[in-house]
């Protein structure tokens, strides 16, 4: 346990194992330290080994006493942040306690793994023979003394769905990550948002509207593809996968292509351009240090555009490294507006069909009707009858899922890039 206090304004408790100490991306204290150090924010970091789950007696007899002589109590706010993978989360939540008010931030999180309360998940074997005699051992029993409780689950995992579903719903807000299961935390970290998400759960104001718009360029993240095809392979679902890979390598060589043509393109004549010297420090990434140093956490791809020459891709930092960060103004922050959507006056084509294939069907009218009246011919061209076909397949499907039909709408309407009639077939995906 590291305690770092800055003063009382606010405190982020943080949950890693200590076997990912120093590791680029998987020392999640060290990240988080560095990101609310910007604030003057607090920080205690607690790690535990890999397999523990945080079910330590001396761990969890310090954490009470520490609540006893009023640790906790002597902060104004207090945030829970739970970004590791198979029981950071379920900490979170669950030591949340030790702070009636308090707010939670958890990734990929159980609810409990005593095996009287939830014998339905044997995923994580040893865990359940962990001693969850000891207190804090039931997360949702935690979670009615908190605040804002924010929840990032995978939902094509159906044993993380019950977990969710046991947590009371007061002042709970889920957020899905479809598709990155365990490597949640690691896939919203390589898109830049997770400052933003920490600093907003901490204010209460997480929005899952804005959320999902953003979550959706996870398409172009290798480990979302592995496991997805994972995912689907398992349930037999070869020809599916197959589609989707092929769709992601389509894509790939798409943004690929943009980019070169981008770079090929004569630029602009740029103003002056004024560099300082940076050393990065262990945790740290592209957007903190863009937030800290620059004022603004969206001009990360500028401190990245500076450095290629060291710098692969914009996660690929390492402590040491000396960064140059340019000094001219970026480019104003761009406002967010939402596209009105297009008037609905019925499901057309439906007859004979299941609710659910009723309800899919319409969606994808509606997905028409809003590119159509934009102009945008290429979401177009699939035929009246083959969204009726197209609806009735994804009903099936996600029969056999398990899941939401809507999930499937999803896979197949933003990740194969567009409702395509082929996305089903061995040969190709809508690209």
């Amino acid at each position: 346990m590291y305690l770092c206090d800055r003063g009382t304004e606010q405190l982020v408790v943080s949950f890693g194992h200590s076997d990912d100490t120093n590791h680029p991306e998987l020392d999640w204290p060290a990240w988080t330290d560095n990101l609310i150090r910007q604030r003057g924010w607090s920080h205690l970091a607690i790690t535990a080994p890999k397999g523990s789950w945080y079910r330590d007696a001396a761990l969890i007899a310090q954490l009470e006493q520490m609540r006893d002589d009023g640790f906790f109590r002597k902060f104004a706010a207090v945030t829970f942040f739970g970004p590791a993978p198979q029981g950071g989360g379920y900490a979170a939540l669950a030591f949340s306690a030790l702070r009636p008010g308090a707010h939670v931030l958890a990734f990929d999180a159980q609810s409990t793994m005593h095996t009287d309360t939830v014998p339905w998940d044997n995923r994580f074997a040893a865990a359940q023979e962990l001693d969850w005699s000891l207190p804090f051992a039931d997360a949702a029993k935690s979670l009615y003394q908190g605040d804002a409780t924010y929840v990032v689950i995978d939902p094509l995992q159906p044993l993380d769905r019950r977990h969710l579903a046991r947590l009371p719903a007061q002042r709970l807000t889920p957020l899905h990550g479809m598709g990155l299961y365990q490597e949640i935390g690691i896939a919203i970290r390589r898109l830049g948002l997770l400052d933003d998400m920490l600093f907003d759960a901490a204010a209460g104001c997480l929005n899952a509207a804005e959320f999902y718009p953003k979550i959706r360029a996870r398409r172009d993240l290798y480990l979302y593809r592995r496991v997805m095809e994972r995912h689907l392979e398992a349930r037999g679902k070869a020809a599916i996968s197959k589609s989707f890979v092929t769709a992601f390598r389509k894509r790939r060589r798409l943004l690929k292509a943009q980019s070169q043509q981008k770079a090929d393109a004569p630029a602009p004549p740029a103003a002056p351009v004024n560099y300082t010297q940076y050393t990065v420090q262990r945790g740290e990434s592209l957007s903190a240090i863009a937030l800290n140093e620059l004022g603004d956490s969206e001009r990360y791809m500028e401190i990245f555009n500076a450095n290629t020459d060291r710098l692969k891709s914009p996660d690929a930092l390492k402590p040491g490294m000396i960064l140059n960060l340019p000094q001219t103004q970026g480019m104003p922050r761009p406002s967010s507006s939402r596209a009105p959507s297009a008037a609905v006056t019925g499901v057309n084509n439906a007859e004979g069909l299941s609710a659910r294939a009723t309800e899919l069907l319409g969606a994808m009218q509606r997905y028409q009707q809003y590119h159509a009246a934009r102009g945008n011919t290429q979401r177009t061209r699939t035929t009246p009858a083959q969204m009726r076909e197209i609806a009735v397949e994804l009903d099936k499907s996600a029969q056999a899922f398990g899941v939401d039909p809507k999930m499937m709408l999803a896979l197949f309407a933003h990740e194969s890039g567009g409702i395509n009639p082929r996305a089903r077939s061995h040969t190709g995906a809508g690209g």
